[in-house]
């Protein structure tokens, strides 16, 4: 799977299944690689030499797993393909954790309430991490009145399980937050932001997304 990460650089996760001599599956996350390019061509090299390195056989794949991109999974062109033409036991599999969390994603947005309430999130977490101002002044707050607690979580557009993280950190965090807001609307000058604050300040206050977010702080416990 490739991602983009917060240096602006493409990466391939690596992650080998393999079943051991007892017949127990196993799952091994290799490594994280920075590619130039994402294309089809540059993407199978890197199979083709983390299996080297390692000292694998490409003869002995007997499967693949990505999600939905183009360049992975494409019938004609993909990764997926160019290593079965390769190797045609390698048979294609996709991802169904990442089948799983577009099923939630897309049913949450059918809710208007869970919707809502994931944009107040989105915009809290642009407000403190986004801001060096406003993260110092977090931290600060945060420093005096639960200095051991975690911080807050960036709220992830594609993974379901990083936005669970995300909620979950705004109601750890909810007091501090709401002490951020006033501090942070006396020293910021930007009509605009300031609006922002007095925005997620008022639906942070309604009942419907407290609710929300508690009930998920809840349920991850479980």
């Amino acid at each position: 799977m490739s991602a983009l990460h917060i240096s602006n650089t493409e990466q391939v996760v690596i992650v080998l299944h393999w079943v051991s001599d007892e017949l127990l599956a196993n799952e091994e996350l290799i490594g994280l690689y920075e590619v130039s390019s994402i294309d089809t061509g540059s993407l199978v090299s890197v199979v083709k030499d983390t299996l080297l390195r390692l000292n694998l056989s490409f003869k002995k794949v007997r499967g693949q797993c990505y999600d939905g991109a183009s360049n992975m999974s494409c019938a004609r062109s993909g990764v997926a393909k160019q290593i079965l033409d390769e190797q045609p036991k390698a048979f294609y599999t996709k991802c169904y954790g990442h089948s799983l969390n577009l099923a939630v994603v897309d049913t949450m947005k059918k809710c208007s309430t869970l919707k809502k309430d994931l944009n107040t999130t989105h915009e809290i977490t642009k407000l403190v991490k986004y801001s060096p101002r406003s993260e110092c002044l977090f931290k600060s707050i945060k420093g005096d009145i639960t200095p051991g607690s975690p911080g807050i979580r960036v709220l992830c557009p594609t993974r379901w399980t990083v936005r669970a993280d995300s909620m979950q950190s705004i109601i750890q965090n909810y007091s501090i937050l709401q002490e951020l807001w006033e501090k942070a609307a006396e020293i910021v000058h930007d009509s605009k932001t300031i609006a922002s604050i007095r925005g997620v300040e008022s639906q942070m206050r309604l009942f419907d997304f407290f609710q929300t977010h508690f009930e998920r702080n809840t349920s991850s416990k479980h």
